[in-house]
């Protein structure tokens, strides 16, 4: 069964009204990279070397997608392939629209070896720690009550970094808010102090160890800058805990 879709219908992402008419490879990229920072499982991503000007995909309800206008090609695979199937993600070359579609089941391209390896890292998930969730240091046996200073470590497996950040801060009644973000090359990790005057029963009249582990999905060459950022909302103010740059060929 052949069936048209039209652009129109399946947007799912539209880029920003400043991209330029023609949307090169690198904008396309990165139109990738951006939508794939909300992805919570691992993955790993290939890409059409050049332009398509027309391809047809086969979707997860046996149906035919026949593109039929210039546009840059990615598929997606998960490392447990029983959980999701694989998908496609199109950038419209025009206006730099990006549609996602499931795929088949079975129904990745036959020639996949020879697409390119996306290069690139996005942010997966962060898991909180600590007095995150809701101990005291000296009340929790897995959490180090010797920990006075900030500890950032850096793991890099084959598609994954791992960011460990603990720190000591009074303790509060409401866990941290995260956000990870890239500005200027720059990979930014907010770690934010949520609670807000005049709420003073957020905090309490003793000092916690608080740990985050940030999951990073990366393919290709890595070399990425990073910068760890944490708000304390007492002192409203920001302070970097750790900057520098991840690097592995």
């Amino acid at each position: 069964m052949k069936t048209n879709f039209f652009l129109s219908m399946l947007v799912l992402f539209a880029c920003a009204a400043t991209l330029p008419a023609q949307i090169t490879r690198e904008q396309a990229d990165e139109i990738v990279l951006k939508h794939m920072s909300q992805e919570t499982r691992l993955s790993v991503i290939h890409a059409k070397e050049n332009v398509q000007t027309k391809m047809a995909v086969t979707t997860s309800a046996c149906e035919e997608l026949e593109l039929d206008y210039p546009c840059w090609v990615y598929y997606v695979s998960y490392a447990d392939v029983n959980c999701c199937l694989g998908r496609y993600l199109i950038v419209n070359e025009n206006n730099g629209n990006l549609l996602e579609v499931d795929a088949k089941s079975g129904a990745e391209p036959e020639n996949l070896a020879e697409w390119r390896k996306f290069e690139g890292i996005w942010h997966v998930k962060a898991e909180l720690g600590g007095c995150n969730l809701g101990l005291r240091s000296n009340e929790a046996g897995s959490i180090n009550s010797t920990m006075n200073t900030d500890t950032v470590i850096i793991t890099i497996s084959e598609n994954l970094v791992n960011v460990f950040v603990g720190f000591t801060y009074t303790c509060k009644s409401v866990p941290f808010e995260t956000q990870v973000d890239i500005i200027d090359d720059i990979m930014h990790i907010h770690i934010i102090d949520t609670c807000r005057a005049p709420n003073k029963g957020c905090y309490q009249r003793c000092v916690c160890n608080y740990t985050f582990d940030f999951v990073f999905n990366y393919q290709g060459e890595l070399y990425q800058k990073y910068r760890i950022i944490v708000t304390d909302a007492q002192k409203e103010t920001l302070f970097i805990i750790s900057e520098g740059c991840t690097l592995k060929e």
